[in-house]
């Protein structure tokens, strides 16, 4: 059999776990443009490279996918050039592919400095080459060296690097966006006669127009998604109800996680409960009381919200105490 030959840069990247990434990010929060930084993290919980070293170490790969439940597009080979649609500097792919290709096909050795350093790195690059502002860049990058991570070198170099943003999404200014997510929610100058507003807008992707839905104030979102009558199921077979794929309504499935891109202080507190649910589904563990990624039949709305939906689901938390409790080893 051919051998396979594994770079410096991806050797250097297989000795980093999700955490390892999460730190980096934090790190990395300073440089970065407002626009990327819940974005950024959102892709992070979205596609762990947890459970991609999972399912490439597992010796039946279709029974580690039944383990974990594993459900809808959960293979980021088949997504390298869409799933970080959702970022600002998914504008900048095709730039930032090519600045991490050149480092991972040419054999150097990476210096032994912390992952941030390294996106920091890679950042500067690709910004000099495109004459813009570094910050816009960061996010994206970490995406990049993600991916990689993720899919290898053959499946990253492969795709055409293109992007699907929409030109009017591509033609806004990175402030215009983060403006948009946190746009005002009163009725104007003379909006008191009006009474106190109750009606809102719940949007999932930012590149369409029409993908949104009212949502009442204090409603909880799958409950406002489910008035969405239109149909999903072409794009993904997981929504019967709605854009948001859920199944029980209940935070017992795990099926309608969502990354909470804008509005996040005008949604709910997540209960004991919820984040004890998140945990149990390893989509992320933590005590915030507003975490970036959120149960949406748990989640209710008082204001307008700007949501990420995930193309997968599972319940990976079990599988991945289990299986990475040892120690790191390259793939």
């Amino acid at each position: 059999m051919p051998t396979i030959t594994v770079s410096p840069l991806e050797r250097y990247l297989h000795g980093h776990r999700h955490t390892d990434w999460l730190v980096a990010l934090s790190d990395l929060r300073a440089v970065m443009h407002e626009v990327d930084q819940r974005a950024t993290r959102i892709w992070c919980y979205q596609w762990p490279v947890d459970v991609a070293r999972a399912l490439a170490a597992a010796p039946d790969r279709d029974a580690a996918v039944r383990a974990m439940w594993l459900q809808g597009r959960f293979d980021l080979a088949e997504q390298v050039d869409t799933s970080h649609a959702f970022l600002y500097g998914h504008r900048f792919w095709s730039l930032v592919k090519q600045t991490v290709t050149e480092v991972a096909v040419s054999g150097d050795e990476v210096p032994a400095t912390g992952l941030h350093e390294l996106v920091r790195r890679m950042a500067d690059n690709a910004a000099a080459r495109a004459r813009m502002d570094v910050s816009l860049l960061v996010g994206i990058t970490a995406v990049a060296l993600m991916t990689l991570q993720h899919v290898g070198l053959e499946a990253f170099r492969k795709t055409r690097g293109q992007t699907t943003a929409p030109r009017g999404l591509l033609a806004s200014a990175p402030d215009q966006i983060v403006g948009a997510r946190e746009r005002d929610d009163a009725q104007g100058l003379f909006g008191f006669l009006r009474g106190i507003k109750t009606r809102f807008t719940v949007r999932f992707d930012e590149g369409r127009d029409e993908a949104c839905f009212p949502i009442f104030s204090g409603q909880h979102i799958t409950t406002a998604a489910l008035a969405d009558r239109r149909d999903y199921t072409a794009s993904d077979a997981r929504c019967h109800e709605g854009p948001i794929p859920v199944q029980c309504r209940a935070a017992s499935c795990g099926t309608c996680w969502v990354g909470v891109l804008g509005g996040n202080g005008k949604v709910s507190a997540a209960s004991a409960a919820e984040l004890s649910r998140l945990r149990e589904f390893g989509y992320i563990d933590t005590g915030d009381e507003r975490p970036v990624i959120r149960l949406a039949c748990q989640v209710q709305a008082y204001g307008n919200v700007t949501l990420v939906i995930p193309p997968w689901n599972g319940i990976v938390g079990p599988y991945l105490s289990r299986e990475l409790a040892s120690p790191l080893a390259p793939r």
